[in-house]
């Protein structure tokens, strides 16, 4: 009885909305810009976005990925390629 209880209270939230997943926050279209590869370090990326939501290991370095969801079917993410301290590469989508 008391799954189909928190199951039952699941549905509700999800179908009234209060369910709503926010991730992060938006990524400024000015920091975008400033993003060179080769030239912008890990510093200067953290004190344009704040710390990555996720750090995964890649070849040569690390991998950072930003990701917003507002929670109304609005999604950014930004992956960011570090070879030594300075990007190597970064897609935005």
């Amino acid at each position: 009885m008391r799954v189909a209880s928190i199951i039952a209270l699941g549905c509700c939230l999800a179908a009234s909305g209060c369910a709503e997943l926010r991730i992060g926050r938006p990524v400024p279209e000015h920091a975008l810009q400033r993003i060179r590869p080769g030239f912008t370090t890990r510093d200067e990326v953290v004190a344009m976005l704040g710390m990555p939501w996720r750090v995964v290991p890649g070849e040569g370095g690390e991998i950072w990925v930003y990701r917003h969801l507002d929670g109304r079917r609005v999604s950014q993410e930004l992956i960011i390629s570090f070879g030594a301290e300075r990007v190597s590469a970064f897609v935005y989508r």
